[in-house]
């Protein structure tokens, strides 16, 4: 095969691999967009480019897990004055009792599991028809 020939054959193996490339960039593109739209979207509309958008993703996730995580406690608090309206909540600011361990912090959370679990399906049921966890119920 001569020189050129061989050149020749290299150039258009070179453009099929950059087509490709190409092909598979505009998927993963829309892919992209389609993840963040659903993620954030209102930011759909801005001007900002896809790499930008998802470059804030990460800003975007810390600030949701920050609202659910004060969404969770405020619910799990609400509660707790509405079956102990006389109880001072000020001392649950200031967290763990002194000489709490991690050991205890496990065998603590591994306790009250069964609970958060049914009090967490409150904050994230978005029905409005949703009774909340205990509401009306004598046992409670």
């Amino acid at each position: 095969m001569s020189q050129f020939a061989e050149l020749t054959a290299k150039v258009a193996r070179l453009q099929g691999e950059a087509e490709a490339l190409r092909t598979e960039k505009i998927a993963l593109e829309d892919a992209i967009r389609v993840v963040a739209e659903e993620i954030e979207p209102e930011a759909s509309s801005s001007s900002a480019s896809i790499l930008d958008r998802v470059r804030a993703l990460p800003r975007y996730f810390r600030r949701q897990l920050c609202s659910i995580s004060q969404a969770s406690c405020g619910h799990v608090l609400a509660v707790l004055k509405s079956l102990f309206p006389a109880s001072d909540l000020e001392p649950l600011g200031r967290g763990y009792a002194a000489g709490t361990s991690e050991d205890d912090v496990g065998r603590l959370l591994h306790e009250v599991e069964p609970i958060a679990n049914v009090l967490s399906k409150d904050v994230v049921d978005d029905s409005d028809e949703a009774a909340p966890s205990g509401a009306g119920d004598p046992e409670m």
